[in-house]
């Protein structure tokens, strides 16, 4: 029974993980495109990005601030600079979270390992009698 739990726990936090990974990379990927976004001249021709590989022509209007949507559909506008630090806040804090998902995978996977050699052991306890 505390095998099941534990094997049911282990997974979650393997997919928890995997969603973390994943969320990492767009957020890595979202600050090196605000640390290009100034090398793209104004009124110029440019692709923005619309999602799942599907890109829209467009024309840049302005490249000095950005907008931000903080929740509840409220928006703000920030600086570049102001969002890139959003940003490392945000890689800061999923990192952190990366690391305590982790290392609980870890507990519970020598936990796991622990009762699969109790389990041998008694079957081979079991098997000998």
């Amino acid at each position: 029974m505390e095998y099941q739990i534990l094997m049911q726990q282990f997974q979650q936090l393997q997919q928890n993980l995997s969603a973390l990974e994943k969320h990492l990379i767009e957020l890595r990927m979202l600050a090196d495109n605000l640390d290009s976004l100034n090398k793209i001249k104004l009124n110029e021709e440019t692709l923005i990005p619309f999602g799942g590989g599907i890109f829209l022509k467009g024309i840049l209007k302005e490249n000095k601030n950005m907008i931000l949507n903080i929740g509840s559909s409220i928006c703000v506008e920030k600086s570049i600079e102001e969002t890139k630090e959003t940003v490392m806040k945000q890689i800061i804090e999923i990192s952190a979270a990366t690391e305590q998902i982790q290392d609980e995978a870890v507990r519970t996977g020598s936990r796991l390992q622990e009762l699969q050699n109790e389990f041998q052991m008694q079957e081979n306890k079991s098997s000998r009698s």
